[in-house]
């Protein structure tokens, strides 16, 4: 627990640090505000708490639809016994949402703005090379937070295997969040500071 609490400390840092940015410096995207309920999402998933995971989902969901990616790794993390406790409470504060759209008007232009056009977006990509694109800036950005992955590669390699893959499902989960729609733009590899940054930090306590 006490290693636990000191591998967390360094990201909960790091957040409040970005969190602080002024958008002229660093744009608030939706990958960005998915940042805080995608880790409760999957803290909540690692204690079990099926329902409480569920919500935290759907909040994910609601700032960034590649959340359904989050979904998903909790899905795994929680199947079969916690899954239908998982999606009621996904299930919830979507149709809450649904409700208040509804009502407001704003259901239409939501559908529109986010599915339709988002769904467009994803199916063709102006990048002419896209496997070479995706490697090429993956491990750009793997060697920018050269501490954080070789701190997860550790982390991974010292873990039980009940915690090793949990982590692989995590880290490929995200990384399908990323690589979704072959543009691999920088923004989208914040769907994989989570799990970088925790098992990274995990990995340089494991290690000092």
């Amino acid at each position: 627990p006490q290693r636990r609490r000191q591998a967390i400390q360094p990201f909960s840092s790091a957040s409040r640090a970005f969190l602080r940015f002024p958008p002229a410096v660093i744009a608030f995207a939706a990958d960005a505000m998915m940042l805080i309920p995608h880790l409760a999402a999957v803290y909540f998933a690692q204690r079990r708490s099926a329902l409480a995971a569920g919500a935290c989902c759907a909040l994910a969901f609601l700032a960034n639809a590649k959340a359904v990616f989050v979904f998903a790794t909790c899905a795994l993390w929680l199947m079969p016994v916690e899954g239908v406790l998982l999606l009621v409470g996904f299930a919830v504060p979507v149709l809450l949402m649904y409700a208040a759209a509804k009502m407001a008007g704003a259901w239409t232009a939501y559908v529109e703005q986010v599915w339709h056009w988002g769904l467009l977006y994803t199916k063709g990509t102006p990048v002419e090379h896209p496997i070479q694109l995706g490697i090429s800036r993956t491990s750009h950005w793997l060697a920018f937070y050269a501490a954080a992955s070789l701190g997860t590669l550790f982390a991974f390699l010292k873990s039980p295997r009940s915690d090793q893959w949990k982590l692989a499902v995590w880290i490929l989960c995200s990384f399908a969040g990323v690589a979704l729609g072959s543009r691999f733009a920088p923004h989208y590899f914040l769907q994989l500071v989570p799990p970088i940054a925790l098992a990274g930090a995990l990995g340089i306590v494991l290690a000092w």
